[in-house]
This record gives structure tokens, sequence and C-alpha cells, in this order.
């Protein structure tokens, strides 16, 4: 706590989140001891400066016993006093992302089973187009379009419109006759884009939840997402759908959107036709023009992971980026600056999946180590990243990405330097060895983590 004290507060905020996922306690028993817990920090806080700008000064100014005593004593006491404000924290926020809900809200209105509604709201996602399984799930034949979106509702029609809120997900399924009538890749009902305001017509209803112990929880997997989705939405023909208006997004979103669809462009124009899915995968996170068959093939072979976006990209991003800037001879502090921004514009332009963000967190505080003409720590930086990941999500927490990305990450920083003398022999060159040892701690990472989740470890 001395040397880092962001580390205990850090896990302290982990552990309230974890406990409020696991014994769900209300807000209204955990916000009293929120108070109080303040009050009480804010005094031995105040007591504590006042003691130690009191300490005596010139040739007498060597404290006692008793005074240190008492010193230490106090300051023991706000660092004991600050955890249990963190966790109370940890507890209280996670409850509020997750279980709050206003009384307008979307689920109010539906239930388990499909019912017919109009609705009105603005697309908050860039739509995406994939395939969906039919009745064969392994007939490739029998897979069909589906066009998918987010929703941030405004109003729902019963007898008249009333004002609702709440994100839901929408599914566009064209008619035979819409999917012939269009290609595979340039399938989009009218063009349907970011901060367009819609009408629809269509079947709406509350996701599934798992029915058996251990089986996938698809409400939850929902409810968890960034922004909380309440509700899923099934709409027949994209005739169903009726455009209103344009422009009412965020403008930083809308920046990020339009400025990905350039780049798609640069890749359509300059890549082969063969390879334009892929690279777009590798680069950009588009994943979903990946023909099901590669897909496949990717399963099949155990390289999957090859067209998922993570912190090796952002750090060849970094890495080119740093360089090339140098060679233009950029001070360290506008080069900084630079890469900052870049890469978060490039985490934002991905879908700030939680390694990207993992992974530029710890490219800022690297970098702005530089600005502010201070020392970076690595276990800061790690840690820093967490604690602003649960800050956007705290339900990122039980996400299996988020913790293999964690833990490969500790695996290699803290894992690689113990193993290196034991494992790796001597007489090969330093740099294989480096590597070798890196990979060591990564794997041990994901070992930790597998062995937890499925208790036991394929050979």
């Amino acid at each position: 706590m001395r040397h880092r004290p962001l580390v205990g507060i850090v896990l302290s905020f982990v552990i309230g989140i974890s406990v409020n996922y696991f014994f769900y306690i209300p807000f209204l028993f955990v916000f009293p001891a929120i108070l109080v817990t303040t009050i009480v920090y804010s005094c031995l806080f105040i007591l504590h400066s006042r003691k130690s700008n009191a300490r005596p000064a010139g040739p007498f100014a060597s404290p006692t016993a008793f005074w240190q005593g008492r010193v230490v004593g106090q300051t023991k006491g706000c660092v004991l006093t600050l955890l249990i404000l963190t966790f109370l924290t940890g507890i209280s926020y996670h409850n509020l992302r997750f279980s709050f809900r206003a009384t307008d809200n979307i689920s109010s209105f539906v239930s388990n089973e499909k019912i017919p509604v109009r609705l009105r709201g603005v697309v908050v996602s860039n739509p995406i187009v994939k395939y969906m399984p039919g009745t064969h799930l392994s007939s490739l034949k029998q897979r069909k379009k589906v066009t998918t979106f987010l929703l941030q509702t405004e109003a729902i029609e019963s007898r008249n419109w009333k004002n609702i809120t709440g994100v839901i997900k929408i599914n566009i399924y064209p008619t035979k006759e819409e999917s012939a009538s269009t290609s595979n890749n340039n399938y989009h009902p009218f063009k349907l884009k970011y901060g367009n305001k819609i009408k629809l017509i269509g079947n709406i209803s509350k996701p599934s939840t798992s029915r058996n112990p251990g089986q996938f929880d698809y409400k939850k997997y929902l409810q968890r997402q960034r922004p909380r989705i309440e509700a899923v939405a099934s709409v027949v023909s994209i005739n169903n759908i009726k455009f209103l208006s344009e422009g009412h997004g965020n403008y930083f979103l809308t920046f990020v959107y339009s400025t990905k669809k350039k780049l798609n462009n640069i890749i359509d124009r300059y890549v082969k036709k063969r390879s334009i899915p892929l690279v777009s995968s590798i680069l950009l996170g588009d994943r979903e023009k990946v023909p099901v068959e590669l897909i496949d093939s990717f399963m099949q072979t155990g390289t999957i992971h090859f067209l998922a976006i993570s912190g090796l990209h952002v750090g060849i991003l970094v890495v080119s980026l740093h360089y090339f800037l140098r060679l233009l001879r950029f001070n360290m502090k506008t080069l900084a600056i630079i890469i900052i921004l870049i890469t978060f514009l490039y985490a934002a332009i991905t879908g700030l999946k939680t390694p990207i963000i993992r992974a530029s967190i710890m490219v800022a505080t690297y970098y702005g180590a530089f600005i502010v003409n201070r020392r970076w720590d690595l276990s800061n930086s790690i840690v820093a990243a967490v604690f602003i990941i649960l800050l956007i999500n705290p339900s990122d927490l039980f996400n299996v990405g988020f913790q293999l990305s964690v833990l490969a990450v500790l695996g290699i920083v803290y894992i690689s330097n113990q193993i290196e003398s034991k494992v790796i022999s001597g007489n090969q060159p330093s740099w294989w060895r480096n590597c070798k040892r890196k990979k060591k701690g990564t794997r041990y990472g994901f070992y930790l983590k597998y062995i937890v989740e499925k208790h036991f470890v394929s050979l």
C-alpha cells in the first residue's frame, strides 16, 4: 500500500463487485455504511494531516516513540477506512449498474413470450450482417442472413405512444425475395447506420435464461454488455422498418464509424477480393465478414484467436508510430500525445473490446509518464487498466476475455523471469530465451484460468 496504493484500492473494489455479484446486497443497505465510512475517513484524514503538520521543527525535530505510534496508528486507520470505503463502493456500483432500472424501462413492458409491438428509437451501434443457423446447423445452405444492431428505445405503442428507456437488440430477417435480390456482402436494409431514428414493427421478448445448472445464460450475458441490453426484438422483412431522420448519435462515435467506413473502403480498393474479409477481421475487428467455412477451418486448427483483435495489434501500431514519429524529429511529449490519441481512436474503431482497452490504457500510462515527467510503473499501469475497465463496466470482471487478458499480462510480467533459469537452457541465444520465456509465462496465466473453469488441462 505504501509504494503502490492503487493495488490495494483496486483489489478492495474488485472484492466489492464480486460480493455483490454472488450475494445480492440492496443499495439502500450499503448507502448508510458508505456515508458513515466517508465521514470517519474524512475525520481521520484531517486529524492525520494536522498531526503531521504539528511536528516540532529545529534541532529537536526527532519525534518520540509515543508520537510515532500515534501517527502510525492514524495512518493505518486511514488506510483501513479507505479500503472499507472502496469495498462498499464496489458493492453499490455493481448494484446500480447491473440491477437498477428506471420505472419506464423497456423491460417492464415485455415478458418471456414474444409479443408484437411498434417501437420508435435511435440506432446506437453500427448494423452488422451475420449468418444465422437454420434448422440444420451443419448445413451451410440452411444459414440465412440477419442484420443485427442495438436500438435506444424512445417510445412504445400500446393504445397511444408511451415514452420508454432502455437498449434492446434488433434482429432483421430478410424475406427470401429480399435475400435473393441482394448479394451476400452488400445486403443492408436501406443503408441503416448509427444515429438513425427509426420506427419498426416486430416481436419482442426478454432474452432466454439458463434452464439447467452450468448452462449458458443469454439473459445475463446481454445484461453484462455495454450498454446493457434489456430485450430482443425480431423484425421480419425490411418493409417493417421506417426511416424517420438521421444525426441523432454521439458526435465522436459518428466520427469513429465514418472513419471505419473509409478504412474499409481503402481495404476494398487495394486488397484482393478474396482476402478482404480476412484483412478486415485482422485489422479492424470485422469478424462477421469472414466466411463461415473459413471460420470453421480456423476453429478446427485451433487458430481462431488470430482473427481476434488483441493487445498485439496495439503493440504493433504503437511501435510503428513511435519509430515513424521519431524519424520525423518529434519531441517526446508531442510524440506521446499523438500516440495516445491514435491508440484510443484505434480502440474505438475496433469496437472497444476489453483486451484493446487494457492495452490502450497501459500505453496511455506509459507515454503519459513522459508528458508529466514522472516515472512509469508497470504494476500500477496494469492495475490502472483494470480499474478503468471496471469503472466503464463492472460486469467485465466476470467476462472470460477480460480475465484471460489480465492473466496473460500477469503471466508475462511476473512468471516469465522466474522460469527463465529453471526451464530454458542457457546455451540458446538471448532473444530466443526471451521469446520462449514470455510465451511460457502467458501460457501459465492461461492455464491457471483454464484449470479453475474446466478442472482439466488439454494436452
